[in-house]
């Protein structure tokens, strides 16, 4: 069982792992919009994202990966570490359909699981459900992929198109190897 003051950090974790996969915060507009099918284009050869590349230590807060299904979803797989100290790392997996450019999800189908060297395999089984309820209240979301200057972002949306607002922005890199995973760093 999660000591009790272990907890406040965890739900702090997850609280960063929504805003990992909900949304990030740049002044983009229209004109910097890159459809997913050219970022698949793109990024043919290096198919890893790496959410906020550290060149220092070779690693990012998270890692996702699309593949496209037959159905015309596209499956996206992200990793990330939700609590260093109790080694617990989190998987999410989402269908994502496509709408114009962008991919969305009602969450319906998103599933989560927590491995931790630390952990019960209760509390692995009740962080990813507190994860999922979490998710949850953040309702049906787009991603959408913007390019401003050579960098590459992924921005959340509502459904009607407004962009997530007040949130930490995530620039992505692309490598044809995962690199490794680090804790979320102090914003």
């Amino acid at each position: 069982m999660i000591h009790p003051l272990r907890r406040a950090a965890v739900v702090a974790g997850l609280m960063f792992a929504s805003a990992l996969l909900t949304a990030c915060s740049l002044r983009v507009g229209p004109q910097d919009r890159i459809g997913f099918q050219e970022l698949l284009k793109r990024t043919a050869a290096t198919p890893f994202e790496c959410a906020n590349y550290d060149l220092e230590t070779d690693s990012c807060e998270m890692i996702s990966t699309y593949q496209a299904r037959i159905d015309g979803t596209v499956q996206a797989r992200s990793t990330f570490i939700l609590d260093a100290d109790l080694g617990a790392v989190m998987t999410v997996t989402d269908t994502l359909r496509p709408e114009g450019a962008r991919l969305c999800t009602d969450g319906k189908s998103t599933t989560a699981k927590v491995t931790g060297d630390q952990l019960t395999a209760q509390d692995n089984a009740n962080l990813a459900e507190l994860f999922l309820q979490t998710a949850r209240t953040f309702g049906p979301s787009c991603i959408a992929f913007f390019e401003r200057g050579g960098v590459l972002v992924g921005l959340s949306e509502t459904p009607d198109g407004t962009i997530l607002r007040g949130q930490p922005a995530f620039v992505l890199s692309y490598f044809a190897e995962p690199k490794p995973l680090r804790g979320p760093s102090a914003r």
